[in-house]
């Protein structure tokens, strides 16, 4: 594929945005072609470096914030039409509440995730101080004559320390995991306003 196919199909992939963000897309990207170009690419390597066009219009989609696609549909002319309107007004009593529940389930599934990161976190920083604590325990024993038990409540702080320490990084990999399941949920919901392939 050359540049002005490349560039007239991702033109036409994004017809639902205003025309000055298409231009600049597109600016953007005739620009990558010319320097890969100016490097020594030929013209077919330089596109075929920025990847497919699906890919290309993917990436465009989640730069762009939902609020200003919902702007651009408007102003593009992209509204529904009247017989979805009135199938929408009609059918409000079914679909909102289930739409309800449904926001409420995944708000409720989320809060759900955090608490048990939290929980981890509040076992770890447990675990932590506990092992600090067995330091003046440890010296109590020395001091008391009982060095046995001394040594005994040291290697407890040895483990215990070591137990938070990789605690603590499976607490970081849950956290992680939980912001990155919040931004998938995001985009999904993205996608079903906006659809898998653009505008």
């Amino acid at each position: 594929m050359n540049k002005e196919e490349y560039i007239q199909e991702l033109r036409k992939r994004l017809t639902g945005l205003m025309q000055n963000d298409i231009d600049d897309r597109v600016a953007y990207y005739m620009e990558r072609v010319d320097e890969r170009m100016e490097a020594g690419a030929s013209e077919e390597e330089a596109v075929a470096a920025l990847g497919p066009v699906d890919t290309t219009v993917s990436n465009i989609m989640n730069e762009i914030p939902l609020s200003q696609l919902a702007v651009n549909r408007v102003q593009t002319g992209q509204k529904s039409s009247v017989g979805w309107i009135l199938l929408l007004i009609f059918t409000f009593p079914f679909w909102f509440p289930l739409l309800i529940t449904a926001a409420a389930l995944i708000f409720a599934l989320y809060i759900t995730l955090w608490a048990i990161v939290l929980a981890f976190f509040a076992v770890d920083f447990a675990l932590a101080i506990s092992s600090i604590a067995a330091i003046p325990v440890s010296i109590a024993f020395f001091g008391a004559g009982n060095p046995a038990a001394g040594v005994f409540v040291i290697g407890i702080g040895l483990i215990l320390l070591g137990i938070a320490n990789l605690l603590f990084l499976l607490c970081l990999a849950m956290a992680k995991g939980c912001i990155r399941l919040l931004a998938k949920l995001g985009l999904g919901i993205k996608h079903l306003f906006v659809g898998k392939k653009g505008v």
